[in-house]
């Protein structure tokens, strides 16, 4: 049976963690403040010029984002017919999942999923997801 952490030894690596991941944040910050058009200051004795292309480049990526198809695929290790029918309501299944999601999204007045999505990996940086369905053999 695995030892259980003590609560100093989760408090240190959360820190460390954080501590690690803090110059990425603050460039994360500095290419939003890009975006937010925040005044650019060269300096004394220098004239400043804030550009609008960083916005309008973030912009036209995002909108090649949200145009995009969004599919739901999982891959065909086998051809057996059970097994490729199994997939295809795994497929359906994520596919519905999306569509309620995005409904209740709406229902907040909210961005869908994949408007999120390509403003947050335009914005803020990669991003990666990963859902796991398991069922045992007791349900």
């Amino acid at each position: 049976m695995a030892k259980k952490p003590k609560a100093e030894e989760i408090i240190n690596k959360v820190e460390a963690h954080y501590d690690s991941t803090e110059p990425l944040r603050n460039r994360m910050d500095e290419d939003y403040a890009l975006y937010r058009l925040d005044p650019y200051d060269a300096g004394e004795d220098f004239h400043s010029y804030t550009s609008n292309e960083p916005a309008t480049y973030a912009d036209k990526i995002v909108s090649f984002l949200n145009s995009s198809e969004l599919t739901a695929r999982i891959p065909v290790n086998c051809q057996q017919r059970e097994q490729r029918e199994a997939n295809d309501q795994k497929e359906r299944f994520f596919i519905g999942a999306l569509r309620s999601a995005d409904e209740r999204l709406r229902n907040a007045i909210q961005p869908d999923i994949k408007a999120q999505l390509a403003w947050y990996i335009t914005m803020r940086g990669w991003y990666a997801g990963r859902a796991c369905l398991v069922k045992t053999k007791d349900e």
